[in-house]
């Protein structure tokens, strides 16, 4: 986790994960398959299938490991290249896709990995992570440290309770001189597995005639030796790889090995896997599914001749044009394609796919938008600019023409015109503005009349003050009672702070009173 807390990690990881489904497309992860001679991607995407190859010249990569670096770097960026190419002005301008880091599955030659069957009890995913830790220490065939190690589930027995894994391992040294070269020509490995992986992939995918329901033993002959695979329902469950270094006489150590140097190897090592097929499933095998180069048919005559078995050659229903060599990138596409919170098969290298795929998506997203930005920053600058030359235009236009207005025979009596217009038009906004500064006073003279007339006042006086919106009233009255009831409607009629105190009603001669009431409107 590259230092960080477990809990950190998960936590950011699902934040920003949800921040990526929301502006960020998911990004398909290509295939890569490399072998001594080339180097092959294949990409599944919307249902498409889009492909590159590069010849790799011999040297470059000698039993599976990097020999010369540099050359092995100028394949994969012409690799690159020719995945990515750039189209048009703006991949060189620098948003091209061309220049972006590309994720991948990669698939490295089986010679160099070590696998073994181990088995452990049916426990809860906590337990049993470590009980295979501990299997896998116990089965290391060189120094523990010294290589990445990952297994994944072959086959599981719910009647006995136990599950079995193939473990793998490889050397870190190795495992790492192809990253880094991966990373410098541009692409982003997300997880390390061998070619026995892949080819059981793409024969439980697209493999034609083939009961997969039953073990089956696979003989695939390559350039470096034959790759012997046994699948169990599908899926690899043992994997054994066999130099053609091994056929060499001792008195020849160099040169070209004939057909009659290889004859003893192969039958002895198909001897070798019939006895490990009799002893793990019982009885002989039936049939040997082959890849092999068209080019092979004395190796086909040889086993017939030797052995009791039919030999089929492995054909894929959707893609019987491609020739064997593509077989591993095929696989290692599917396993692209596939969420990576559902990978959890063996990746040969220093973290997981689950968290390389997060680490590569974040930097993907981080540049995708760094480029957005960037785009639209230049939009906005190239469309403020020309918008600012379009608009001194204008002025410049209107400027030329009004002074070619003025210099005309009539153009002093437009300007006197133009002036004139001006002068009504600041007239009679002052106009609109004191009229709605004019308070309009009959309906204020209304309401107290109706009201005083409905109450039996007779009104004497009445003084408005219209800075402090004021207002005092006088008037007579039959009695207090009618006093104060005309002070109340007074209140319900919309007067604000209406007054009447009661030594401001005063009884007169006549039976009558006086009084004063204060207000605001």
């Amino acid at each position: 986790m590259a230092g960080l807390p477990q809990k950190f990690y998960k936590l950011n990881k699902f934040v920003f994960g949800k921040l990526l489904k929301l502006l960020n497309p998911q990004v398909t992860i290509a295939g890569l398959g490399i072998g001594n001679a080339a180097a092959l991607i294949v990409q599944f995407e919307n249902g498409a299938l889009k492909k590159s190859s590069v010849v790799l010249a011999p040297g470059i990569i000698e039993k599976g490991k990097v020999k010369d670096r540099n050359k092995f770097v100028g394949g994969l960026k012409k690799l690159h290249e020719q995945f990515v190419p750039r189209k048009s002005v703006w991949d060189f301008a620098g948003f091209s896709k061309s220049k972006e880091k590309i994720p991948v599955i990669v698939s490295l030659l089986s010679e160099n990995v070590y696998t073994q069957i181990f088995s452990t009890p049916i426990l809860p995913s906590e337990k049993l992570e470590e009980a295979a830790k501990l299997n896998m220490e116990s089965i290391s065939p060189a120094n523990f440290d010294a290589n990445y190690f990952d297994w994944q589930e072959a086959a599981r027995d719910e009647k006995s309770g136990k599950i079995e894994f193939l473990g793998a391992f490889m050397d870190k040294s190795a495992v790492n001189e192809y990253v880094s070269a991966l990373a410098e020509a541009g692409f982003i490995p997300i997880a390390v597995e061998f070619s026995a992986l892949a080819i059981a992939r793409t024969v439980k995918e697209f493999s034609v005639g083939i009961d997969l329901e039953k073990p089956q033993v696979v003989l695939e002959i390559g350039g470096d030796g034959i790759d012997f695979m046994v699948f169990n329902k599908g899926n690899l469950y043992f994997h054994y790889f066999v130099s053609w270094d091994f056929a060499r006489s001792v008195d020849k150590v160099q040169g070209e090995i004939s057909f009659e140097d290889i004859k003893e190897l192969i039958i002895r090592e198909i001897k070798k896997v019939s006895i490990f097929y009799a002893n793990r499933w019982g009885g002989n095998i039936k049939d040997l599914i082959l890849i092999a180069p068209a080019s092979q048919p004395k190796i086909k005559k040889l086993i017939k001749e030797n052995f009791s078995f039919e030999i089929m050659d492995l054909r894929l229903k959707e893609f019987d044009s491609f020739s064997s060599s593509w077989f591993s990138a095929l696989g290692t596409a599917l396993r692209g394609i596939m969420p990576r919170s559902e990978d959890n098969l063996i990746s040969l290298m220093a973290v997981g796919t689950e968290e390389k795929y997060f680490q590569s998506a974040v930097m993907l997203f981080i540049k995708m938008w760094r480029n957005v930005i960037a785009a639209t920053l230049l939009f906005l600058s190239a469309f403020f600019f020309f918008a600012n030359v379009l608009m001194a235009n204008t002025v410049n236009k209107l400027d030329n023409k009004l002074r070619e207005i003025t210099k005309a025979p009539e153009g002093e009596e437009v300007l006197a015109l133009q002036n004139s217009a001006n002068t009504f038009n600041r007239l009679a906004d002052k106009v609109l503005e004191a009229k709605k500064q004019n308070i309009d006073w009959s309906p204020f003279f209304s309401k107290i009349s109706s009201s005083a007339k409905k109450h039996g006042i007779f009104l004497t006086r009445l003084s408005l003050d219209s800075l402090k919106s004021a207002a005092i009233l006088g008037g007579k009255a039959d009695g207090d009672a009618s006093a104060i009831n005309f002070k109340n409607s007074l209140v319900d009629g919309g007067f604000k702070e209406v007054s009447l105190p009661l030594s401001d009603i005063i009884a007169n001669k006549d039976g009558t009173v006086s009084f004063t009431i204060t207000f605001k409107l």
